[in-house]
């Protein structure tokens, strides 16, 4: 169905950073505002923005991802704000793991997507020549007149996924249109 999964990129490229984390039985999840895409035939929450913690659960895949990119932060009234951060995929890789031995938004279990996972954030729906697009939740500020920003800013985000045939490529998610 033409879904590119994933652009090649050279692991030393400094790129966006998502990160995610699996749902467990035992999470307490706070429904805040549900995120129904309108041209859905059986309309159904596809995202959950937790507006308290700045974390959107996808209620399809059961990930958690954070609602602002790295180097964001969250703040409740206002959206993302500050200015995202962009590393090389190495540095992505460590930073998601020392995202695992602190406390961000109250998991410490947080990690780099893999390429599929970090797909499925995609807006398939929304038409979009050259690349896909992120669903609105990822990027919609809280308040258009406030000044926080959008979480996703276009362009390539970092996955887990390295090239399995050349070392120096790992695959990136590309929104560059939005």
């Amino acid at each position: 169905f033409g879904l590119k999964l994933g652009t090649s990129v050279n692991k030393e490229t400094a790129l966006g950073i998502r990160l995610v984390r699996d749902l467990l039985p035992d999470d307490v999840v706070v429904e805040n505002v549900s995120y129904v895409d309108p041209d859905q035939e059986e309309p159904a929450a596809t995202y959950t923005l937790n507006i308290l913690l700045g974390t959107v659960r996808d209620n399809y895949t059961g990930l958690m991802w954070q609602s602002c990119s790295l180097g964001q932060s969250w703040n409740s009234s206002l959206g993302c704000v500050g200015e995202s951060l962009q590393l090389d995929w190495q540095e992505a890789l460590q930073y998601a793991e020392g995202a695992r031995t602190g406390m961000d938004a109250g998991y410490s279990d947080w990690r780099l997507p893999n390429i599929k996972e970090i797909a499925s954030i995609q807006n398939l729906l929304q038409n979009s020549t050259y690349y896909p697009m992120i669903d609105s939740v990822f990027v919609t500020p809280l308040d258009s007149a406030a000044p926080g920003t959008a979480g996703t800013m276009p362009g390539k985000y970092w996955s887990s996924t390295s090239d399995v045939s050349i070392e120096e490529i790992a695959l990136a998610a590309d929104f560059s249109s939005g």
